[in-house]
């Protein structure tokens, strides 16, 4: 500060001294004319005795607040400037940087003062991280208060303005979860104590481990209360509850559900969906604040994945989306003015939230717009459950091995490293491509991609047991990912067959792609990973699929070419029991792919004289033709199997109807005694019903098979 503003500032008068009451009007609670001895205690003949003035609490002055803005300002040109100095006080926003090409460590974590490895992921400059403020916080700063001692502090002005508008609206906003007079009462639809207990080991087992969104020790006591008493629970609690049912049910197939709960997996995802969707209207989701109602929220939708039209889903989770980012959990400021567990679950939930939304909009054929560097929610820490709890001040020591977050820290790595690539915001934000291009430096050999690869796998895949169920899931799904990285990296490389191929090997995408199917045939054949099934039926390799057959067409005596079929044959067979033996449009648009790039080959195999040796998925797809041709009459309506038994094939160069639902279900209505509400809801009261349906009765299938289907047209890529 100047030696004028400072002589300026002490020339200023002093503010008056607050006069208050005087003690006894304060006790009647009489107006005070504020002299002493006052009006009404001479008229009553009292002592007047003056209030004393409450002490105030201590701001920061002006001078100190200067003072620090100004060494904020010096530290930032010295770090533009790449010199080495002591900070007043470390940013945890700012990470040291790599001595090899100077990229931010995003998964270094100040707080729990363990120094990672260096992690490629991307620069970001250190005038971009500022304070993250409200426009009724800069009108504070600007002006000041008109009273220190006033109840509206800085930090408090804007909820005080939101709070007084939120007086003025009656309607909760029960848009999406439909209109009701009354609270139902669910009560009835909670499972009995052993199911309950039951459904609650399934979650830790199925769901959680990928999704990591509950912290299950605090949640365990919320599972024994409602075991106890089901009646009397807390609004945003029992959403959460429900929720976790129905998400559980939803990652069992339709055998093990009947096995293991005694009920088909439609009749109790449908009772669960209800009462979850009840229990979100009862804690008002919309206008939620709490974490664990916005997490009840976002397990309520996982658990329609299978079953509903993926631009419907999208559209739903946009209010998800928008709710946490109201509650603040996609800013790092703002997580870390947490507690340790509530930050780090509050990571959790967005990365689990952001990455559900990226491949969401992959299938429904748009951009995501949240899967960009405009966030600064870290990466969760890998760490244990265990090792969180609510009283902590310090977050625990970043494990070198592998924990209960593994896959989640796994995921989180490549999906921050990805938002940041050059192909990803070509593709989703060409407004933002030159930005990264500055911000990561000259992009290495090989792509981008094979610095994170290299990086992933020293960090954390060589470090998996391969017999552990959640490692071996961790270990090939990364895999599987990162080489679909690269198919999408070489398409924005090489946009179309004109464009010169960079590459060492001319090929190396086919391969890529090649390498998605041996991966995801490792996750679908092994019977560790059943319990993660649902993950790879959301994960169907369809971008595999598509680029092999568009290169065996191309090229169909090239060097991989047997490879290529090895794993189109494997992929086929392990994929056929649990997907395409249900969803016959699925199974014909994969088959048209399929037998179109066959034809290619065996006609250049007859150009060329050699042998034609048939691979498994040609032949089974042949047999699965004559005993369709055997089994039906309707000789029109299998094209596409003649052309398996003719050896040939249409070209699908066309847009198809793919499908949405990989594993279809056929929900069953239930009728549970209690629940006015829940049988209107099951019976279809919230719609007309089907020209002769009984209206007691809904045809669940017919509505799947509705929303099951979606356009894949022209200009969407099904990444």
């Amino acid at each position: 500060m100047s030696f004028e503003q400072t002589t300026l500032a002490s020339s200023q008068p002093p503010r008056p001294q607050r006069v208050l009451a005087c003690v006894l009007c304060q006790q009647r609670k009489v107006k005070c004319d504020r002299t002493f001895p006052c009006a009404n205690c001479t008229r009553s003949r009292a002592q007047c005795v003056p209030a004393t003035q409450l002490p105030r609490r201590r701001r920061r002055r002006f001078a100190e607040r200067e003072l620090l803005d100004q060494l904020r300002k010096y530290e930032d040109l010295l770090r533009q400037n790449n010199i080495e100095f002591e900070p007043l006080q470390k940013d945890p926003l700012i990470t040291k940087e790599s001595p090899n090409d100077g990229r931010r460590d995003d998964r270094e974590d100040d707080q729990s003062g363990i120094t990672e490895d260096s992690s490629p992921s991307v620069t970001i400059k250190p005038e971009a991280i500022t304070e993250v403020k409200s426009f009724w916080q800069a009108v504070h700063n600007r002006f000041g208060s008109d009273d220190e001692s006033d109840e509206y502090a800085e930090n408090r002005v804007d909820d005080t303005v939101g709070k007084t508008m939120y007086r003025v609206f009656v309607n909760d906003g029960s848009l999406v979860l439909g209109l009701r007079q009354i609270p139902v009462d669910l009560s009835p639809l909670h499972p009995e104590p052993a199911q309950l207990f039951r459904l609650w080991q399934l979650f830790l087992d199925n769901v959680n481990p990928l999704l990591l969104v509950v912290h299950g020790p605090t949640t365990q006591m919320h599972i024994i209360e409602a075991a106890g008493n089901n009646k009397n629970i807390k609004p945003t609690v029992e959403a959460l509850l429900f929720s976790i049912y129905s998400s559980a049910v939803f990652s069992l197939s339709d055998e093990d559900c009947l096995i293991t709960l005694g009920s088909s997996k439609g009749e109790l995802l449908t009772r669960y969906q209800f009462g979850c969707q009840q229990a979100l209207a009862n804690s008002g989701v919309l206008r939620t604040t709490d974490r664990d109602c916005l997490t009840a929220f976002f397990l309520y939708l996982v658990s329609f994945t299978h079953t509903t039209d993926p631009r419907a889903l999208t559209s739903i989770l946009a209010m998800v989306i928008r709710i946490a980012q109201r509650i603040k959990i996609d800013q790092e400021p703002e997580n870390v003015e947490h507690g340790v567990l509530e930050a780090e679950m509050r990571r959790r939930l967005w990365w689990a939230i952001v990455l559900f939304d990226f491949r969401l909009a992959q299938i429904a054929g748009e951009k995501p717009k949240i899967f960009l560097p405009t966030f600064s929610s870290r990466v969760p820490l890998n760490v244990n459950d265990a090792e969180l709890r609510a009283e902590m001040k310090e977050p625990p020591p970043v494990h070198d091995q592998p924990t209960e977050a593994i896959y989640a820290v796994v995921r989180a790595s490549i999906g921050d490293f990805m938002r940041h690539t050059i192909f990803n915001l070509a593709y989703n934000a060409p407004e933002l491509a030159s930005l990264a291009r500055v911000g990561m430096g000259p992009v290495p050999d090989g792509g981008e991609i094979v610095e994170l690869e290299r990086w992933i796998e020293q960090k954390y895949l060589r470090f998996c047991n391969p017999e552990n169920p959640l490692h071996f899931q961790t270990m090939w799904e990364a895999r599987a990912n990162l080489a679909k990285c690269r198919v999408m990296e070489d398409y924005s490389i090489k946009p179309s067959t004109s464009t010169p191929d960079t590459d060492e090997s001319p090929d190396s995408a086919a391969c890529q792609a090649i390498r998605i199917l041996e991966c995801d045939a490792k996750l679908m054949s092994s019977p560790l990973t059943k319990g993660y099934r649902w993950m790879s039926h959301f994960n169907f390799p369809l971008v595999a699929y598509i680029h092999i057959t568009k290169c065996l067409k191309r090229s169909p005596l090239s060097d991989y070419a047997e490879r290529a079929w090895q794993a189109l044959s494997e992929s086929f067979e392990n994929w056929e029991a649990s997907v395409f033996s249900k969803n016959e449009d699925l199974l014909e648009g994969v088959c048209k792919m399929i037998l179109s790039a066959w034809s290619y080959r065996e006609t250049a195999l007859i150009q060329a004289g050699e042998i034609i040796v048939l691979p498994p998925i040609i032949r089974k797809l042949r047999d699965m033709g004559k005993h369709k041709q055997e089994s039906q009459s309707a000789p029109d309506a299998l094209d596409w199997m003649n052309g398996a038994m003719e050896g040939g094939g249409a070209d699908v160069d066309a847009p198809l109807m793919m499908p949405w639902s990989f594993s279809p279900t056929n929900h069953v209505p239930l009728e549970p005694s209690g629940s006015d509400a829940y049988n209107a809801f099951i019976s279809g009261a919230h719609g007309s019903n089907a020209p002769g349906q009984a209206p007691h009765e809904i045809n669940m299938n017919q509505l799947d098979w509705a929303a099951s289907m979606m356009d894949w047209g022209v200009g969407q890529r099904p990444w």
